[in-house]
Protein backbone atom coordinates (compact mmCIF):
# COMPACT_ATOMS: atom_id res chain seq x y z
CA UNK A 1 0.00 0.00 0.00
CA UNK A 2 1.28 3.45 -0.93
CA UNK A 3 1.71 6.00 1.84
CA UNK A 4 -0.17 9.27 1.43
CA UNK A 5 1.26 12.64 2.40
CA UNK A 6 -1.19 15.43 3.23
CA UNK A 7 -0.60 18.72 1.40
CA UNK A 8 -1.44 21.74 3.56
CA UNK A 9 -1.82 25.43 2.81
CA UNK A 10 1.15 27.04 4.58
CA UNK A 11 -0.82 30.21 5.29
CA UNK A 12 -3.78 28.53 6.97
CA UNK A 13 -2.62 25.00 7.78
CA UNK A 14 -5.75 23.72 6.05
CA UNK A 15 -5.53 20.41 4.20
CA UNK A 16 -5.73 21.09 0.45
CA UNK A 17 -5.01 17.64 -0.94
CA UNK A 18 -3.12 14.38 -0.73
CA UNK A 19 -0.02 13.19 -2.58
CA UNK A 20 1.20 9.60 -2.86
CA UNK A 21 4.69 9.06 -1.44
CA UNK A 22 7.13 7.52 -3.92
CA UNK A 23 8.19 4.16 -2.47
CA UNK A 24 11.19 3.63 -4.75
CA UNK A 25 12.62 6.94 -6.00
CA UNK A 26 15.72 5.27 -7.45
CA UNK A 27 13.56 3.11 -9.75
CA UNK A 28 11.50 6.13 -10.78
CA UNK A 29 14.66 8.07 -11.69
CA UNK A 30 16.09 5.05 -13.56
CA UNK A 31 12.87 4.65 -15.56
CA UNK A 32 12.89 8.34 -16.44
CA UNK A 33 16.53 8.15 -17.58
CA UNK A 34 15.77 5.08 -19.70
CA UNK A 35 12.81 6.83 -21.37
CA UNK A 36 14.69 10.11 -21.99
CA UNK A 37 16.49 9.17 -25.26
CA UNK A 38 13.22 8.14 -26.95
CA UNK A 39 11.46 11.22 -25.56
CA UNK A 40 14.31 13.45 -26.75
CA UNK A 41 14.10 11.92 -30.25
CA UNK A 42 10.37 12.63 -30.41
CA UNK A 43 9.58 15.77 -32.43
CA UNK A 44 8.76 18.83 -30.31
CA UNK A 45 5.27 19.08 -31.79
CA UNK A 46 4.51 15.47 -30.72
CA UNK A 47 5.92 16.06 -27.24
CA UNK A 48 3.80 19.19 -26.84
CA UNK A 49 0.72 17.29 -27.99
CA UNK A 50 1.43 14.48 -25.49
CA UNK A 51 1.87 16.96 -22.63
CA UNK A 52 -1.36 18.74 -23.53
CA UNK A 53 -3.17 15.38 -23.47
CA UNK A 54 -1.72 14.62 -20.03
CA UNK A 55 -2.82 18.04 -18.82
CA UNK A 56 -6.35 17.41 -20.11
CA UNK A 57 -6.52 14.03 -18.38
CA UNK A 58 -5.33 15.52 -15.09
CA UNK A 59 -7.90 18.28 -15.27
CA UNK A 60 -10.72 15.92 -16.24
CA UNK A 61 -9.87 13.42 -13.50
CA UNK A 62 -9.40 16.21 -10.96
CA UNK A 63 -6.36 14.47 -9.54
CA UNK A 64 -4.49 15.69 -6.47
CA UNK A 65 -5.96 18.87 -5.06
CA UNK A 66 -8.19 19.78 -8.01
CA UNK A 67 -11.23 18.18 -6.37
CA UNK A 68 -10.58 20.32 -3.29
CA UNK A 69 -10.20 23.34 -5.59
CA UNK A 70 -13.58 22.60 -7.18
CA UNK A 71 -15.17 22.58 -3.75
CA UNK A 72 -13.55 25.91 -2.83
CA UNK A 73 -14.82 27.47 -6.06
CA UNK A 74 -18.39 26.89 -4.92
CA UNK A 75 -17.90 29.19 -1.93
CA UNK A 76 -19.62 32.54 -2.44
CA UNK A 77 -16.65 34.58 -1.17
CA UNK A 78 -14.40 32.89 -3.74
CA UNK A 79 -16.93 33.33 -6.56
CA UNK A 80 -17.25 37.06 -5.71
CA UNK A 81 -13.55 37.50 -6.49
CA UNK A 82 -12.97 34.99 -9.30
CA UNK A 83 -15.98 35.75 -11.50
CA UNK A 84 -15.09 39.42 -12.16
CA UNK A 85 -11.47 38.49 -12.85
CA UNK A 86 -12.54 35.96 -15.47
CA UNK A 87 -15.06 38.41 -16.95
CA UNK A 88 -12.48 41.21 -17.08
CA UNK A 89 -14.59 43.50 -14.91
CA UNK A 90 -13.79 45.40 -11.74
CA UNK A 91 -13.99 44.01 -8.22
CA UNK A 92 -16.23 46.91 -7.17
CA UNK A 93 -17.79 45.89 -3.86
CA UNK A 94 -15.77 42.76 -3.09
CA UNK A 95 -14.78 42.75 0.59
CA UNK A 96 -11.04 42.92 1.22
CA UNK A 97 -11.33 39.78 3.38
CA UNK A 98 -12.57 37.84 0.33
CA UNK A 99 -9.60 39.04 -1.71
CA UNK A 100 -7.19 38.07 1.08
CA UNK A 101 -8.88 34.67 1.28
CA UNK A 102 -8.31 33.82 -2.41
CA UNK A 103 -4.74 35.13 -2.14
CA UNK A 104 -4.12 32.91 0.90
CA UNK A 105 -5.59 29.92 -0.94
CA UNK A 106 -3.17 30.56 -3.79
CA UNK A 107 -5.98 30.92 -6.33
CA UNK A 108 -4.96 34.46 -7.26
CA UNK A 109 -1.90 36.66 -7.14
CA UNK A 110 -1.07 40.25 -7.90
CA UNK A 111 0.48 40.81 -11.33
CA UNK A 112 3.31 43.27 -11.99
CA UNK A 113 0.82 46.08 -12.55
CA UNK A 114 -0.85 45.43 -9.18
CA UNK A 115 -4.01 43.83 -10.55
CA UNK A 116 -5.41 40.55 -9.29
CA UNK A 117 -4.99 37.59 -11.69
CA UNK A 118 -5.48 33.83 -11.57
CA UNK A 119 -2.38 32.44 -9.88
CA UNK A 120 -1.03 29.94 -12.42
CA UNK A 121 -1.62 28.40 -15.85
CA UNK A 122 -3.27 25.25 -14.51
CA UNK A 123 -5.75 27.27 -12.47
CA UNK A 124 -6.41 29.45 -15.54
CA UNK A 125 -7.53 26.22 -17.25
CA UNK A 126 -9.36 24.60 -14.35
CA UNK A 127 -11.24 27.49 -12.73
CA UNK A 128 -13.34 28.48 -15.77
CA UNK A 129 -14.16 24.80 -16.42
CA UNK A 130 -15.31 24.23 -12.85
CA UNK A 131 -17.40 27.41 -12.79
CA UNK A 132 -18.94 26.59 -16.19
CA UNK A 133 -19.61 22.89 -15.51
CA UNK A 134 -23.15 23.26 -14.15
CA UNK A 135 -24.38 25.80 -16.74
CA UNK A 136 -22.68 23.77 -19.47
CA UNK A 137 -24.43 20.59 -18.33
CA UNK A 138 -27.78 22.30 -18.85
CA UNK A 139 -27.04 23.22 -22.48
CA UNK A 140 -28.24 20.99 -25.26
CA UNK A 141 -25.81 19.94 -27.94
CA UNK A 142 -26.14 21.94 -31.14
CA UNK A 143 -26.25 19.57 -34.08
CA UNK A 144 -24.39 21.26 -36.92
CA UNK A 145 -26.74 21.17 -39.90
CA UNK A 146 -24.11 22.81 -42.11
CA UNK A 147 -21.80 19.80 -42.36
CA UNK A 148 -21.71 17.03 -44.93
CA UNK A 149 -21.88 13.39 -43.81
CA UNK A 150 -18.07 13.20 -43.89
CA UNK A 151 -17.78 16.21 -41.55
CA UNK A 152 -16.68 18.69 -44.22
CA UNK A 153 -18.26 22.13 -44.43
CA UNK A 154 -21.20 22.59 -46.79
CA UNK A 155 -21.28 26.31 -47.68
CA UNK A 156 -24.91 26.21 -48.92
CA UNK A 157 -26.12 24.66 -45.68
CA UNK A 158 -23.98 27.07 -43.64
CA UNK A 159 -25.53 30.04 -45.43
CA UNK A 160 -29.04 28.66 -44.88
CA UNK A 161 -28.32 28.11 -41.16
CA UNK A 162 -26.86 31.62 -40.82
CA UNK A 163 -29.87 33.20 -42.53
CA UNK A 164 -32.24 31.29 -40.24
CA UNK A 165 -30.23 32.47 -37.21
CA UNK A 166 -30.14 36.05 -38.52
CA UNK A 167 -33.89 36.13 -39.09
CA UNK A 168 -34.45 34.98 -35.52
CA UNK A 169 -31.77 37.02 -33.70
CA UNK A 170 -30.61 39.86 -35.99
CA UNK A 171 -33.20 42.49 -35.10
CA UNK A 172 -30.98 44.42 -32.61
CA UNK A 173 -28.49 45.07 -35.44
CA UNK A 174 -31.14 46.61 -37.68
CA UNK A 175 -31.87 50.29 -37.51
CA UNK A 176 -29.97 53.52 -37.76
CA UNK A 177 -26.28 53.56 -37.07
CA UNK A 178 -25.55 54.74 -33.50
CA UNK A 179 -25.25 58.51 -33.47
CA UNK A 180 -27.05 58.84 -36.79
CA UNK A 181 -30.19 60.93 -37.13
CA UNK A 182 -31.42 58.91 -40.11
CA UNK A 183 -34.47 56.81 -39.49
CA UNK A 184 -33.69 54.16 -42.09
CA UNK A 185 -33.84 50.48 -41.17
CA UNK A 186 -30.49 49.61 -42.73
CA UNK A 187 -28.25 47.01 -41.25
CA UNK A 188 -25.15 48.69 -39.83
CA UNK A 189 -23.27 45.88 -38.13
Amino acid sequence: MTDILEARNPATGEKIGEVPVCEDPASAVAAARAAQPAWGATPVRDRAKALLQVRERLIERQDTHLDSLAERLREERVVRVIRPILAGTTLDDVPLDDIRFVLDLGLCRYDQGGGLVIANPIYREVIPRVLAATPQASLTMVRPTWLNDDGSLNPQLLLAAFLAFWRQHGQPCCGPRPGSTRRSRRIWC
